[in-house]
């Protein structure tokens, strides 16, 4: 399985890579102390450093002075988890111009690393630079613009007299008396382009049609092209005919060229541009939006903006998005939004907006860039989709590590209790050898030295030398008789019993031992101990020898804390741990016995090998190293485990582990029935 799963794993990181790769948009990683850590190609191609020399120095030296401030104040609040979104400042280039970014980023859960995206909007600063400084020319060219009026009688749909103001000197070249000694002069200037616009527009005047502010170009009398701005107002009797139409005419020249001059940057922009008057009515657009929704510049002109919006978002998040606001100082507010489009067919398509509102003599105008993000979304679908796929790879891979894992230890576990059961098998073979070879000189040797002593005298020497042999026939004797049980233990007979009388047998038997060690005895037993299945006499071997132990490890007096307790289903997590080797049952009610000493405990690397037979840690003569490996087999032969570790505070614990009556019962069988 891992072989299956490392293709797709490494195909998914590749497409990572080359989307961080091959992103026009300037991605990185950062830490928090201020300096890159990752970069993608598009911060060399934006300002020609190498990713080496954009890393080796921090961020904050490449950029501009007069935004040092400002920046460190947004890696500050990165650093305590606040996301930084549309923040613009400017960086040096490798050639030392400066480039204005805008950046969005976020920080990761443990406000370590910074992950961020730049976009290069310096054309879109110089943009709004020139559009501001083209709009103060503008409002100055209309302040020193000359406007003249003219009046014009009619009757019966037909003209009847015309008269100029002085003003027509300065606007046309032409006195008012030019204009009376020619009737059809202020016709003959009009610009041979625009002279059809102007006679469909008084047709309409004549038919007593309102009409909007005719724009048109005359020629000036000093032969230079002029662009005008006639605004007409009708003038009608009770009977509501026209008997008058007066006129204002403006030199709209010098604001035209800065029309046309803006018309090039707004072109000149990557994005739709729209312009919004103060109303919300679309001003102007740029060919781009013409072709992103699908609309002619004319369709577009005079209508609410709201309509490049899908129905559901015109009165919330469209009515914010495009509100002319703006703040009293005059400086652009920036904002972004993501939104969805409605192009003239009808269909809808995620939009990034970016607004810019700028107070002016004619009030706010609102200037919109809208991107398409179409693509960026379907990459992100496409990357969230493969980061999907990853982590459920990933999910599946862990598992089958944990799987192989587990496998392993218990395929570990399983060799070592193989290996121990071959030591133990050869070990009990050359014991059993061992005690039988053992066992009948030791017989004959006894039962001598029982002879010699009842024919010797009162010497004092001799009966001493026969206590002595007495005695090391007697330990020899105990070897033999543990290497026997150790060699073949004998089944137990199980019978209902209760834990506590084997417990204080073996501490009356030890008794005397005790008293001589200065060893004191605590009880602690569960009033709710129930009967068990248990061989008496080999659990009291079995306490014997832990006490036993247990004075020897106290050879300056101590304490020994005996408790008994119970553990019924479900077993505590605490407990869980002491199961591990014996034959239980989740629904088992547990009697776990536990012999607490204060003496010096056991070296803690050789524990591991305590069980092991002819292992002691006493010194040579105190044992044989076959008690603890016993007591093991017979706490085994009942179904059980034993488990030995130091306390805390000093001292050894030994834990006993056994099934109560209360589980046999449950199972309608014994022990020897259930294995």
């Amino acid at each position: 399985m891992p072989d299956l799963a490392a293709k797709p794993v490494a195909t998914s990181d590749g497409e990572l890579a080359a989307l961080f790769q091959l992103s026009l948009e300037m991605l990185c990683i950062a830490s928090t102390d201020g300096f890159f850590k990752r970069l993608n190609p598009a911060f060399q191609n934006t300002l020609g450093y190498s990713q080496q020399e954009l890393m080796a120095r921090p961020l904050v030296d490449f950029v501009h002075p007069d935004d040092q401030e400002s920046t460190l104040r947004e890696l500050h609040k990165l650093a305590e988890g606040q996301p930084t979104i549309r923040f613009d400042n400017r960086y040096r280039c490798a050639d030392g111009s400066y480039r204005w970014l805008s950046w969005t980023a976020v920080p990761d859960s443990h406000g370590q690393r910074i992950y961020a995206a730049a976009s290069d909007v310096t054309s879109r600063r110089h943009f709004e630079d020139a559009l501001r400084e083209s709009q103060r020319r503008y409002r100055q060219l209309l302040e020193a613009i000359t406007t003249y009026r003219y009046s014009v009688e009619v009757r019966d749909g037909r003209t009847q007299f015309t008269w100029h103001s002085e003003g027509s000197l300065v606007a046309t070249g032409y006195a008012p008396a030019d204009f009376e000694a020619d009737p059809y002069l202020w016709f003959n200037m009009i610009h041979a382009d625009d002279r059809e616009l102007v006679r469909r527009e008084l047709r309409r005047v004549l038919a007593n049609q309102d009409v909007p502010p005719i724009e048109h170009r005359i020629r000036h009398k000093n032969g230079q092209v002029r662009w005008v701005q006639d605004t007409i107002v009708l003038n009608r009797d009770e009977r509501g005919r026209l008997i008058r139409y007066d006129g204002l005419v403006q030199d709209i020249t010098e604001r035209k060229r800065v029309e046309k001059r803006f018309r090039r940057l707004l072109e000149s922009a990557p994005d739709a541009m729209v312009v919004v008057d103060g109303a919300g009515r679309i001003a102007m657009v740029s060919v781009r939006t013409e072709k992103l929704f699908g609309y002619s510049r004319q369709e577009l002109l005079g209508r609410d903006v709201r309509c490049l919006l899908p129905e559901r978002l015109r009165a919330g998040q469209g009515q914010d998005c495009f509100s002319s606001s703006a703040p009293s100082t005059g400086i652009a507010m920036h904002d972004c939004r993501d939104l969805y489009c409605l192009r003239k067919n009808g269909d809808e398509f995620p939009a990034q907006i970016f607004v810019s509102p700028t107070e002016g003599d004619d009030g706010v105008l609102l200037y919109a860039a809208i991107r398409d993000i179409s693509e960026h979304r379907e990459a992100q679908a496409r990357v969230a989709q493969r980061t999907g796929q990853l982590a459920q790879l990933n999910a599946e891979l862990s598992g089958a590590l944990a799987a192989l894992q587990a496998t392993n230890e218990q395929l570990v576990n399983t060799q070592l209790q193989l290996v121990q059961a071959a030591k133990t098998e050869t070990v009990g073979r050359l014991a059993a050898g061992i005690a039988h070879e053992v066992k009948n000189p030791l017989a004959i040797a006894s039962l001598a030295v029982e002879y010699l002593s009842s024919r010797i005298n009162s010497d004092c020497q001799t009966v001493e030398a026969i206590t002595e042999l007495q005695q090391a026939i007697k330990r020899a004797d105990v070897a033999v008789q543990g290497l026997m049980r150790f060699a073949r233990p004998g089944k137990p007979n199980l019978k209902p019993g209760d834990l506590k009388a084997p417990v204080e047998t073996a501490l009356l038997m030890l008794k005397r031992e005790l008293a001589l060690a200065h060893v004191t005895v605590t009880r602690e037993y569960d009033p709710s101990i129930p009967s068990m299945r248990i061989d008496a006499s080999s659990i009291e071997q079995v306490f014997i020898n832990i006490f036993m132990n247990a004075i020897d490890a106290m050879p300056h007096g101590g304490k020994v804390t005996v408790r008994i307790r119970v553990a019924r289903p479900p077993v505590p997590e605490t407990d869980c741990d002491l199961l591990r080797g014996g034959s239980f049952r989740p629904h088992d009610t547990l009697v776990i016995a536990e012999v607490e000493d204060t003496g010096v405990g056991i070296p803690p690397e050789k524990l591991p090998q305590i069980f092991e037979p002819f292992f002691t840690t006493k010194p040579v003569g105190k044992g044989t190293g076959l008690g603890l490996t016993v007591c093991r087999s017979i706490v085994k032969l009942h179904g059980g485990t034993i488990a030995i570790a130091n306390c805390a505070a000093g001292g050894v614990r030994v834990t006993i582990v056994l099934k109560g009556m209360e589980t046999y019962a449950s199972q309608e069988e014994s022990p020897d029935r259930g294995r």
